[in-house]
C-alpha cells in the first residue's frame, strides 16, 4: 500500500513537471517567434541601408568625375587665358 501510494505521488509530480514544461515550451515558442520577426524587421533594415550606401557610393563617384570633369574644364579655359 506504501508503495502505491509512493508510486501515485512520484506519477503526479512527473505530470505536474511535464505540464510547466509544456508551459514553459510555450513562453519560449512566442518569445521565439517574436526574436524571429525581429530578426527580419532588422535583416529587412540592414539590406535597405545597404541599398542606400549602394546608392550614396554610386552618387559620390559621379559627382567626383564631375568635378573633375569641371576642374579639367576650367584649367583648359585657365589655360587658353593665357
Amino acid at each position: 500500500m506504501e508503495a502505491l501510494a509512493l508510486l501515485e505521488k512520484k506519477i503526479t509530480e512527473l505530470v505536474e513537471r511535464a505540464n510547466k514544461l509544456r508551459e514553459e515550451n510555450e513562453a519560449l515558442k512566442q518569445v521565439n517567434a517574436h526574436l524571429e520577426k525581429t530578426m527580419e524587421e532588422l535583416q529587412a533594415r540592414l539590406l535597405s541601408h545597404d541599398k542606400e550606401n549602394k546608392e550614396n557610393e554610386e552618387e559620390r563617384a559621379l559627382t567626383k568625375i564631375m568635378v573633375d570633369n569641371l576642374i579639367q574644364e576650367i584649367d583648359a579655359i585657365v589655360e587658353h587665358e593665357r
